[in-house]
């Protein structure tokens, strides 16, 4: 039961476990939408050891090749796997995504999400020719394929495990990823449907909310962006809060003038205001302050 329910199944699906025959198995990854019945064939005929001259490294490949060919998704490592002519023909060690590059995806996605066009233009491109400088000379087109892909699957992974239920938009953004940085500079259409799947799939729930978040109205936008991406800039600002006057109420220009003052166009101007908010309930925990500033936002 405990299995069951980890796995997601419904109460039906684990009834069946106990029922399971012979080479049936129920498999469930973070990569699968939901857990999976299998049926593994029953194979006879098996490859015969040689003794000293061991197996046959051409009859492997042959055999190999043939169950692939037949089967060709069960060679996807990745959702964004799809978009490539030959899967895990193109994996080396020489297009592992590097500790910058992934720093840079990770820049990239807030950028999409959060920040104006010039901005993500601008993210986009430092990471592009970064994702240019990691590949060896000569590498060919699905190499460079089979990097995008690895670092949308990275990029994905570390920002969906700061969100809860946050996995099964990460597996549409990695495909969305791997098409903008291949095709790159995208269209505004492209980075639109990033800027949708990462607002309303990924940044939904907090991993820790804290009291002014059940008053948000814009979920989770920014938990990752002040606590994660620029934790330097938001002690500054909450520093700046705590030596205002006591007493004093909260300007909400002044709060958006200050954001756009520390992130420019990491921050588009129509989002500054739920910024602010973000960062108050960072800062402070006092009701009426945070009341007093979702007024000021008023029905935005």
């Amino acid at each position: 039961m405990a299995v069951g329910q980890a796995m997601g199944m419904t109460s039906s699906q684990m009834d069946y476990l106990s029922r399971l025959r012979v080479g049936e198995a129920v498999i469930h990854s973070e990569e699968l939408e939901e857990p999976c019945l299998v049926m593994v064939d029953l194979v006879e005929d098996r490859l015969v050891d040689g003794g000293e001259q061991g197996f046959e490294p051409l009859e492997l490949k042959r055999r190999c090749a043939a169950v692939f060919g037949e089967r060709p998704t069960w060679l996807y490592q990745y959702p964004a796997c799809q978009l490539c002519d030959a899967p895990c023909t193109y994996l080396s060690d020489d297009n592992q995504p590097t500790p910058a590059l992934t720093r840079l995806g990770l820049q990239f996605l807030s950028a999409a999400a959060l920040g104006t066009w010039n901005g993500c233009q601008q993210a986009g491109t430092e990471l592009y020719g970064e994702l240019k400088k990691t590949l060896p000379d000569g590498a060919s087109a699905g190499q460079a394929r089979c990097l995008h892909i690895l670092l949308a699957a990275h990029t994905t992974k570390s920002l969906s495990a700061y969100y809860s239920s946050a996995w099964q938009g990460g597996l549409e953004l990695q495909t969305l990823l791997a098409q903008a940085w291949e095709n790159w500079p995208p269209t505004q259409q492209a980075l639109k449907s990033l800027r949708q799947t990462l607002l309303q799939k990924i940044a939904c729930n907090p991993p820790e909310p804290k009291a002014g978040c059940i008053h948000c109205p814009r979920r989770c936008w920014f938990g990752h962006f002040f606590q994660v991406q620029h934790p330097s800039a938001v002690s500054a600002l909450k520093e700046s809060f705590r030596r205002r006057q006591s007493g004093t109420t909260l300007s909400l220009q002044k709060l958006n003038d200050s954001l756009h003052g520390f992130f420019g166009d990491l921050l588009a101007q129509d989002f500054l205001p739920y910024a602010a908010y973000c960062l108050l309930v960072q800062s402070s925990e006092q009701e009426s302050e945070l009341k007093g500033l979702l007024q000021q936002i008023g029905g935005k």
